[in-house]
């Protein structure tokens, strides 16, 4: 990404099957900005390995990369995102952010975030978060009355919206949802 340019990447996983994806990103001009929204629901044995990298090495560049995911069954998944802060790239953020909602015992759920820095005035923000379907949530939807799987399903797809409504197209919106569907039943 030259001087001033933005760039932005949706990638949604919901195969079968094991995938492996790779993004790497060069932030070389001045002010060029990065924006990756990821999303995924795994389950049975699927596998998801995916690397990232943001190079930063142009002055005041920025990135941000959400990844939002569903583990069920016995799924597998690795992110490996680094934020790398190159000789030159002054004043420049990176922020990483990763949610994951655990729907089983046997899921395995590995995040490895990466901040390399290599100049001074630069600021690298990192967090992630994983556990099971809120209770007190779930008990929220179902005093409305929603049945225990309608509940889950609410909350499985709201974890979706923010990459589903990156998406112009309705049709593969509505593909995408009822692929949900299928998955939680």
């Amino acid at each position: 990404a030259e001087k001033n340019a933005r760039v932005s990447v949706t990638q949604l996983f919901l195969g079968t099957g094991n995938t492996y994806s790779e993004v790497n990103a060069g932030l070389l001009g001045r002010e060029s900005d990065l924006t990756v929204k990821i999303g995924y629901f795994l389950q049975k044995e699927q596998k998801l390995d995916i690397n990232l990298i943001a190079d930063h090495r142009g002055e005041k560049t920025t990135c941000d990369i959400t990844a939002e995911g569903t583990l069920k069954d016995k799924a597998q998944k690795l992110f490996r995102g680094t934020i790398d802060f190159k000789n030159g790239s002054s004043g420049s953020k990176g922020d990483e952010k990763e949610d994951v909602l655990l729907m089983g015992d046997n899921v395995v759920n590995q995040t490895i975030p990466l901040i390399l820095c290599a100049e001074e005035d630069v600021e690298g923000n990192h967090s992630t978060a994983s556990g099971k379907v809120d209770m007190k949530q779930l008990f929220y939807l179902m005093t409305r009355g929603l049945s225990y799987k309608e509940a889950v399903k609410l909350i499985v797809k709201a974890n979706f919206q923010k990459i589903i409504d990156r998406i112009n197209d309705e049709e593969l919106k509505n593909v995408i949802l009822k692929e949900i569907d299928k998955k939680l039943d």
